[in-house]
């Protein structure tokens, strides 16, 4: 049986252990020995109009925390992640620990690991991701959403040109066959009629049309 995780781990990737059930403790230990994670915790608090448990306010500035029974292994050995923003992922610190310390989890908490971590990409990736990420944040928000209206128009182009190469196929043409100018064609008729669409289809097969 592996021995599992106890403690705290901070964004810069420094481990705190904690015994069992003592997790609270070891959060104000951190807190009230670090004066800018102490003036957090009350910036924090009074945000949210009310006074932060120290492992509340950890959890709120990034940190993961994990536990184990130490008397045996079961489903309640846990890695819990910060859950106050659903984008939030791992720093590349705290990931490199955690992937050097993975031989070290139990089951249940190497499998909170996998499925948290499964949508990572590289990290290189990731800080390409976070850049991005950045500067759309720049872009004015009637930019944003004459771009989501483009991409909802390809949506639809989509849905659309899957209904227009159903309708070819049942005309028994194979859509294999069609260029982007006869597939037009073929929208334009699929628009305004069958008489149109039915001498194409008799050119088509009869190799008149390329």
């Amino acid at each position: 049986m592996n021995e599992g995780l106890s403690g705290w781990l901070s964004p810069e990737g420094k481990f705190y252990s904690s015994e069992h059930m003592k997790h609270s403790e070891v959060a104000m230990k951190i807190i009230n020995e670090d004066s800018a994670l102490a003036k957090k915790r009350m910036e924090l608090g009074m945000e949210k109009g009310t006074v932060l448990y120290h492992d509340r306010a950890l959890g709120l500035m990034d940190w993961i925390v994990m536990g184990c029974n130490p008397y045996f292994e079961n489903d309640t050995d846990y890695i819990f992640f910060p859950t106050h923003d659903l984008k939030w992922r791992c720093s590349d610190e705290q990931l490199n620990w955690l992937k050097e310390n993975i031989s070290s989890m139990r089951k249940n908490q190497l499998q909170m690991y996998k499925e948290h971590t499964k949508f990572y990409k590289d990290q290189k990736e990731r800080k390409t991701d976070i850049i991005m990420e950045k500067e759309i944040s720049k872009i004015p928000q009637h930019i944003k959403n004459k771009a989501d209206k483009i991409i909802k128009n390809v949506k639809e182009n989509t849905r659309l040109e899957k209904e227009i190469r159903d309708w070819i196929k049942s005309k028994n043409v194979e859509v294999d066959e069609l260029g982007d100018t006869m597939a037009c064609l073929m929208y334009a008729e699929y628009i305004d009629g069958e008489h149109f669409a039915k001498t194409l289809l008799t050119e088509m097969k009869e190799g008149y049309v390329i």
